[in-house]
């Protein structure tokens, strides 16, 4: 990326002053678009910017990663406790499951925000990424 890039050169950013923090949408793919936040604090702006690029980036070229390790930490988890019918399959379960939000966050991490295509009968599905946009964690929220 260029060092001079700003937060303006590829993307559309606004200011949210209630929750501090910057907001677009951008898209992951030709068809998804996802509400994109950026949280600067204890962060140079335009530094800031520069790191949620780069993880941009890293969510973009591993999308499908992504979604398969949310499925390997959450699938039996469906199956044995919160599914009343036959156990589901890894891509059924991906199919069911619509990215919502990623929020960036000044040290380099991310969470991403799903809807649960009432796997978890209509709970948030909420993943933590590390500074390599790798799943740390992804869990059931709300």
């Amino acid at each position: 990326m260029d060092p001079n890039a700003s937060k303006m050169e590829f993307e559309q950013w606004e200011w949210d002053s209630r929750l501090e923090e910057w907001g677009t949408k951008m898209n992951l793919t030709d068809e998804i678009t996802v509400d994109v936040l950026f949280d600067p604090k204890g962060i140079n702006e335009n530094e800031g910017f520069h790191i949620v690029y780069g993880q941009w980036e890293k969510v973009k070229e591993n999308w499908r990663k992504l979604e398969e390790d949310v499925a390997d930490h959450l699938l039996d988890i469906h199956n044995e406790a919160w599914n009343d019918e036959e156990p589901i399959t890894k891509d059924t379960f991906i199919s069911r499951m619509t990215i919502e939000a990623i929020r960036f966050w000044s040290d380099g991490t991310a969470e991403v925000y799903f809807d649960d295509g009432d796997l978890f009968w209509g709970h948030c599905i909420l993943v933590s990424l590390n500074q390599d946009g790798q799943v740390v964690d992804a869990d059931i929220a709300g």
